[in-house]
This record gives structure tokens, sequence and C-alpha cells, in this order.
């Protein structure tokens, strides 16, 4: 009888494990899935990326922390094309933006997409006696704002050209051509954990903060970190290989 008893701990030991490692594999994959439909979405729409004029500002980069909580987070904004993105049928002419946000509500960061269709960037370019930069299309009042992923920080962009890749700066812009490639790093945790997260105390410091027990615990061993290089054309770009790693 006491034989048949460690048996059958020994049995559920096992089958709880096998569970836990299930659901590891599980969530792993999953993160790996968000990550790289964020990693598309982007490419996709830098593939799309152009110098409508010459001399005007066609393409802003803000590349100054890549660290949550630290300074102001990165952003780009860009004009690109895309015929099957436009409703208003006035154009193809469309201003494409991405940055990181904090939401209050679910204590995490988040990456925002940012879209003006090609009658509203008209409107914006009459209203600003066409004095405008791409980077109006994060005050501006048409821009439709989509969440592109939850739960992502560290965020972070950077220019470059041949192998080399620039340092962070406040801003740079272009405007007669685009940088040769773009640098697209973030950290994106699991669903799970992010819904954890959202029950706790969490502050914007506590998702860069090694030290806190809320980053040890739920942030860093539920997390995937992903780098793609997107190499930009004059006529547009060329999706870059996606790389991620846990």
């Amino acid at each position: 009888c006491a034989v048949t008893l460690v048996i059958l701990v020994l049995s559920l030991q096992a089958l709880s494990s096998s569970s836990l490692i299930c659901r590891e594999s599980a969530e792993r994959t999953a993160v790996a899935g968000e990550g790289r439909t964020l990693m598309d979405l982007m490419s996709r729409d830098l593939s799309a990326a152009l110098v409508p004029t010459t001399g005007a500002p066609t393409f802003q980069l803000r590349s100054a922390s890549g660290e949550s909580g630290s300074g102001e987070p990165d952003q780009l904004a860009f004009f690109a094309t895309f015929p099957h993105g436009n409703a208003s049928g006035s154009g193809d002419l469309c201003l494409v933006g991405y940055r990181m946000e904090w939401d209050t509500a679910s204590c995490s960061y988040r990456v925002v997409r940012f879209f003006l269709d090609n009658a509203a960037l008209l409107r914006l370019m009459e209203s600003t006696a066409g004095n405008m930069t791409p980077a109006m299309i994060f005050s501006a009042s048409e821009a439709i704002p989509e969440v592109a992923a939850e739960a992502v920080w560290d965020f972070t962009l950077r220019p470059g050209s041949g192998a080399m890749e620039e340092a962070a700066a406040p801003e740079r812009v272009y405007s007669e051509e685009l940088p040769e490639w773009v640098s697209i790093r973030f950290r994106t945790l699991s669903s799970r954990a992010a819904q954890r997260l959202a029950t706790l105390p969490v502050s914007r410091e506590d998702w860069r903060d090694e030290s806190c027990a809320i980053y040890r615990e739920w942030i860093l061993p539920h997390s995937q970190s992903f780098h793609t290089r997107v190499r930009l054309l004059p006529q547009g770009a060329q999706r870059a290989t996606s790389e991620a790693s846990e």
C-alpha cells in the first residue's frame, strides 16, 4: 500500500512537471509570435517609405534613450504609399508613425502605430502652409492610433549605414534621402505575465530595475528579445531578416 502511494505521488509530480513544461513552451511560442507580428508590421510599413518631395522633411526618427522611463521614448515617423489602405480614394501618399507609450490601466508599455491617410494628410499640409514634419502625426487630430503590440519595452530605433549603427540622438530628420537602414529592437512579455502585472503596483521604473522583485519574478523570466534590421532603398525598402531570441 505504501509502495502504491509512493508511485502515485511520483506519477502526479511527473504529470505536474510535464504540464508546467508544456505551458511554458506554449507561452514562449505565443510571445515569439507576438514579437514577430510587430516586426513584420513595421517592416511592411517601412517597405513603403519614400521621399515625396525634395528639401522637405520626409523621415523623422528619435532615438533618445532605448530604455523605458529614461528620457523620451524612441519614435519613428515617415511618408509612405499604401494603395490598399486608402479609403478616401484621393491618393495613396500617407503618413505613418510608431512610438512606445505607457499604459496606466495595464501598468505596462506598448507600441502604438499612428496612421494618417491621404485626405487627412493633405488637410494637415494645408493647415501648416506646407511647413510640416512627419512627427506632427503624433499630435494630429485626424491621426488614427492603433495598439501594435502590448507589453513591449526597451523599444529602440537606430538608423545606420554600411555596417555602422548610429548612436542615440534626440532627433534625426531626413529630407532628400532615407537612411540606409533602420535597426529595431524591443522586448516583449507573455500575456499571462502581463495580466498578472496589471494586478500589481507596478511603476515605469520597475520595468528596467533588475533589483526589483517584480522585475525578477514577473518580467525577466517571461520576456523575449527581438531584433530586426530593415534596409531602405530610394524607391522603398526591402524587408530584412528578423531574428528573435529569448
